[in-house]
């Protein structure tokens, strides 16, 4: 349930601990300034995280000199919210269970509930805090309740508990003071996977070119021919070094990218640890992805990322989101479907990646 990651360069241990919810990479990436801002906030330089026990946490943040510890613990927003899951109040127990020992030893002095809710959640966490000696606890107020039972909140209305999580975080932070820096998000990766990577793919010319394939969500994901149209256009200008980047269970979408394509000989990588995701992605010239995880890790990385935004209004948090929009704008219910090969390509060309008309 407890690991260590990184141990403070100071010697001592972290007076600030943050519950963090989602078990989503983008989220996590996104929050990834909070998460620096709060750590630099801390005499120890370093901040101990409760997180989804799903969140390949170590993988992101192994590197960034952010987290001391981490406690893995079956959270998400679902679950934290009882009032929409069966049994859920149950679920909740038995995470204040685990959680009430981890608060009571650690001695922390400020505690920050990074969760949106619109329950009684918030208020349980925050008696929780306050019943094991912690004095400062911060987070989203769902209610007068919630405000009051906070060292200081900033409100969530029901309208808005999925805002950017981001803004909300910023916007927490802006009311206690803590400096934060307005900036493109910068992800570091684990120096000993970029020295793997470079040795295990040697044999293959630069440049090298990432395409994330899988998605979260169904009508993110684009159809193999199209995404393999993609990669035989590359190849056709000579990019010979095409990497389809996905999780272990996006493996037969990978396959079928590869069978589709008529000339383009694309490499599979979806059966490493994304630690090894994160390092390849930092050396690649560009990428081309779906609406992804691996897309706001390619952009924090500070690559250039072209991206399938079709369900959603494209990003503007990182100037290295470059959006492919459907024609006649977004389309919640068919998605990528309404984003043709030749809008992808036309892209492309306009980046100068492909030449021709």
């Amino acid at each position: 349930m407890m690991r260590q990651l990184d141990p403070s360069p100071s010697g001592k241990h972290p007076e600030t601990i943050v519950l963090y919810s989602s078990g989503a990479i983008g989220d996590t990436i996104w929050h990834l300034p909070i998460l620096k801002a709060l750590a630099a906030n801390d005499p120890s330089g370093r901040i101990d995280i409760v997180a989804n026990e799903r969140l390949p946490i170590r993988d992101m943040l192994g590197g960034q000199e952010v987290v001391s510890r981490y406690i893995m613990l079956p959270l998400n927003r679902r679950n934290l919210d009882f009032t929409r899951v069966k049994f859920g109040f149950l679920k909740d127990v038995e995470i204040a269970a685990k959680l009430l020992p981890v608060l009571w030893r650690g001695r922390y002095r400020r505690m920050f509930i990074l969760v949106p809710s619109r329950s009684h959640v918030i208020a349980a966490y925050t008696l929780l805090a306050r019943l094991t000696g912690i004095p400062e606890v911060y987070g989203y107020a769902a209610g007068d309740m919630q405000a009051r039972l906070l060292t200081a909140s900033v409100p969530v209305k029901r309208e808005n508990r999925y805002l950017f999580p981001r803004y909300l975080a910023q916007k927490l932070l802006d009311v206690i003071g803590i400096p934060y820096r307005h900036e493109n998000i910068i992800l570091r990766p684990d120096r000993r996977a970029v020295e793997a990577v470079e040795t295990d793919f040697a044999g293959f010319p630069k440049p090298w070119v990432a395409f994330a394939v899988g998605s979260t969500e169904q009508n993110r994901i684009w159809a193999p021919e199209r995404m393999a149209a993609v990669a035989d256009a590359l190849w056709r200008q000579g990019y010979r070094s095409l990497f389809l980047l996905g999780a272990p269970h996006e493996t037969k979408l990978a396959q079928d990218i590869v069978t589709a394509c008529a000339v383009a000989q694309p490499v599979c990588v979806t059966n490493r640890p994304l630690t090894d995701s994160i390092a390849l992605l930092s050396r690649c010239d560009f990428a081309f992805c779906t609406d992804s995880g691996l897309m706001n890790i390619g952009a924090a990385l500070g690559i250039p990322v072209y991206v399938l935004f079709a369900t959603v209004e494209p990003y503007t948090y990182s100037c290295y989101l470059h959006p492919i929009t459907p024609e006649g704008g977004i389309d919640k219910i068919d998605g990528v479907k309404k984003i043709t090969v030749e809008r992808a390509l036309a892209k492309l060309r306009e980046a100068g990646i492909l030449k021709g008309a």
